[in-house]
């Protein structure tokens, strides 16, 4: 925060320094102009941000912190401060004989040791002899903070009020004003609204609902460009921020702070509208205890000499991090970066629309480590990513092999290949962008087809009115993914006039390489189809697609999820043809029925289907499924009795602690989404009598009779939304239309 401009003038001594902080380092503060000569001159206003206190041994320390003083809030039933003194600002007073001079410092950062990136806007001022209607805000900023100082501040303000400030030369404009965010009083909403035509903003930390309130209002055809933590940038696409604003006629960039960069702690607010070029800069980050609930101090400059563009003043505050050609490429539109490729499919898959789409759809997975999701942000956001991949597409660069791995799942041994990650990310890509022939596919198949999922078969199967009196064949491919042969799949894509020829050519160069590590050796002796690729899935539908409209048209019912099956007929003697109309294809295919997972069934039969129970019509889970919630319920219980018996938590704490775990485990697990496919309560009611039971264990650490002390309607007081009770008032909604009531969010009644 010391910056050279807030050394004394040629002739001038200090007076006084007025200093804002959230976080406070004292040995940083120490070094400050002046303040060895005379710390008694320095007032220094700290948030309740991180503080770092000198040695007791140093004999500065008493002087040091008498300039300190702390600016507390008011706390929250929740016992949070409702708000913080956030703002950053360095005021000097310089005296020479009657002539005062001021030197004021907006600034986003700390005083604090931290070497991050950060803005800040320096104006000099001087006595105009009368009051100055710009300095008002300034005032009413100080005048907030000095009954803390106990009268400390009351001769600066009151002189404050006749001076003029003007920037310095580097921070010329053609107007400013000075913008406090003083709560109940001044709100940073304000302060971004109206429309505009390019945005640019830059913050550590962004709410995504604010980001929408600022896209709402731009106009037509406007550019919206983000600057933050990589964490961030997560966070907003998995909110939906890129989900809201395909909605709207705007261009949105997201730019992550990659690792190797300094840390970027500045906020800054970039607006063009027309040829008016608006700079906020300041404290306030983009979140809605920032702008309504925090003390913030900003500056809005008007027309800054520096910028006339967007990516120059990119590219001139990363301080070469990122060179102004860099930034462009990022800001380029997909057409431009694309033109190389005269493929349509290419296009579609490389661009910026499709890549986010697939972002927030792998963030919402939980099959990533956290710096691994960072990487893949950072790659799917840059225009590397579509570089790549068109020339992956075109055979610019050769595709990475795969390495192979052996385990055991369940007595079997399974055999799985791991692409390096930026491979996999860009399979990824290409998966996502063949949903557009979707519609190429059987309505009965029911795998990796946008806007189908397995639920889909349940389903149907309650809606089939005879599912009960039908022949039921159930059955699943051995080793689908290992056992397809690369010729007859290659031609089976060729048969696909659909496909782009690009693709089909890419795709056909991919199943026929067979190749793959495997201890650091290369092997030629790989499936066709290995299963680890995010292509996996559009390789299996292809395989065995005129299969599917063959028995579709021909049974009673039949549906496909991946290498699972299901058909039924009305006689036995229907049932043997259709079983051997699909021997023989499999038999062409060279796939073999796994005879072990086969079933016949008569008529009115119960059996299992991916991992549910149907009994004619009637749908409910399945006995497997039941005794893996059973399993993972218990380890979640010995999980929380350890956790609460060594914090030594109380009763009603244990109590609230399960209740709580027990409804995010039901929304973690999906269970409510079973609504829509049960038939029967059986399965929900035996759901709800395991999440009792775990709660009764953890509340009372007990696991004999007396846990039962704690009654079902004590349970439900404390908030856990009961399965059985949900699924009953969703049948009533369906039936009168009128939507259920969201239960209340788990907490003490």
């Amino acid at each position: 925060m010391v910056l050279p401009e807030l050394t004394p003038p040629e002739g001038f001594e200090l007076a006084q320094a007025v200093l804002t902080t959230f976080d406070l380092d004292l040995a940083v503060l120490k070094g400050f102009p002046g303040f060895a000569d005379d710390p008694g001159k320095f007032t220094v206003f700290r948030g309740e941000g991180e503080f770092v206190d000198l040695p007791t041994t140093d004999p500065a320390r008493e002087s040091v912190l008498a300039s300190v003083v702390t600016v507390p809030f008011p706390k929250g039933t929740d016992g949070r401060p409702t708000g913080y003194a956030h703002g950053k600002i360095a005021l000097f007073d310089y005296v020479r004989a009657d002539e005062h001079l001021y030197h004021l410092l907006i600034t986003s950062a700390n005083v604090s040791s931290y070497d991050n990136l950060e803005t800040s806007a320096v104006f000099l001022g001087r006595s105009a002899g009368r009051e100055q209607i710009k300095t008002l805000p300034l005032v009413d900023y100080l005048g907030i903070l000095s009954p803390y100082a106990k009268g400390r501040l009351d001769a600066i303000i009151g002189s404050l009020r006749e001076v003029r400030f003007e920037p310095l030369p580097e921070y010329a404009c053609q107007d400013y004003s000075f913008a406090p965010v003083i709560p109940g009083k001044a709100s940073g909403v304000d302060l971004l609204s109206g429309p505009f035509d390019e945005l640019l903003v830059i913050s550590p930390f962004i709410d995504c609902r604010e980001c929408l309130s600022l896209v709402a209002e731009a106009n037509r055809d406007a550019r919206v460009v983000i600057l933050s933590q990589t964490p961030v940038i997560r966070r907003l696409v998995k909110d939906g921020l890129v989900e809201e604003t395909s909605r709207l006629p705007v261009r949105l960039h997201l730019i992550p702070q990659g690792k190797a960069q300094t840390y970027i702690h500045a906020k800054v607010y970039l607006i063009r509208t027309g040829k008016r070029w608006n700079i906020l800069t300041g404290s306030m980050n983009l979140t809605p205890f920032a702008m309504t609930r925090n003390l913030e101090f900003m500056v809005q400059r008007v027309n800054p000499r520096d910028i006339s563009s967007l990516e120059g003043f990119l590219a001139s505050f990363l301080l070469g991090s990122m060179s102004q050609k860099t930034v462009r490429s990022w800001l380029s539109s997909d057409e431009d970066r694309l033109e190389k490729t005269s493929a349509a499919f290419c296009r579609r898959a490389a661009s910026l629309e499709l890549r986010l789409a697939h972002l927030a759809e792998t963030l919402k997975r939980e099959r990533y480590s956290e710096d691994q999701l960072d990487l893949i942000a950072e790659y799917l956001l840059s225009p590397q990513s579509s570089v790549d991949l068109v020339n992956l597409l075109h055979g610019n660069e050769p595709a990475s092999l795969a390495v192979r791995r052996r385990s055991v799942v369940k007595g079997k041994l399974r055999e799985t290949y791991w692409f390096p990650l930026k491979e996999r990310v860009l399979q990824g890509l290409i998966n996502r962008a063949l949903h557009e022939v979707d519609g190429c596919f059987s309505p009965r198949l029911y795998s990796h087809v946008q806007g189908r999922v397995m639920q889909g078969i349940l389903t149907d199967i309650r809606q089939c009115s005879n599912f009960g009196d039908l022949h039921v064949f159930k059955t699943d491919i051995k080793d689908y993914d290992g056992s397809m042969d690369a010729d007859v799949l290659s031609e089976a894509l060729r048969r696909m006039p659909e496909l782009d020829p690009l693709c089909v050519d890419f795709l056909e160069a991919f199943v026929r390489r067979q190749a793959c590590l495997e201890d650091g050796a290369g092997l030629s002796d790989a499936p066709a189809v290995q299963t680890g690729s995010p292509l996996c899935g559009f390789f299996e539908n292809v395989y065995l697609r005129e299969t599917d409209f063959v028995l579709a048209k021909k049974a009673e019912f039949y549906a496909r999820y991946a290498d699972d099956i299901l058909i039924a007929a009305s006689t036995q003697e229907e049932l043997d043809g259709l079983i051997q109309i699909l021997t023989q294809e499999l038999d062409r295919r060279k796939l073999q029925i796994n005879e072990r997972k086969t079933l016949r069934l008569a008529p009115g039969s119960s059996f299992s289907y991916l991992g549910w129970h149907i009994s004619g019509n009637r749908v409910d889970f399945s006995p497997d499924t039941l005794a893996e919630l059973r399993a993972s319920i218990r380890s979640e219980t010995k999980r929380l009795l350890i956790a609460s018996k060594r914090n030594r938590l109380p009763d009603k704490m244990r109590l609230f602690l399960a209740t709580s775990r027990a409804n995010r485990l039901i929304d973690h697990w999906g269970l409510a989404d079973a609504f829509r496919v049960v038939s029967v309560p059986g399965g929900l009611r035996e759901i709800d009598h395991m999440m009792y039971d775990m709660i009764r264990t953890v509340a009372t650490g007990k696991t004999g009779r007396g846990r039962y002390r704690i009654r079902h309607k004590q349970i439900r007081e404390w908030g856990y939304k009961s399965l059985v009770n949900r699924y009953y008032r969703f049948i009533k909604a369906q039936k009168t239309g009128v939507p259920e009531i969201p239960p209340a969010t788990p907490g003490r009644p």
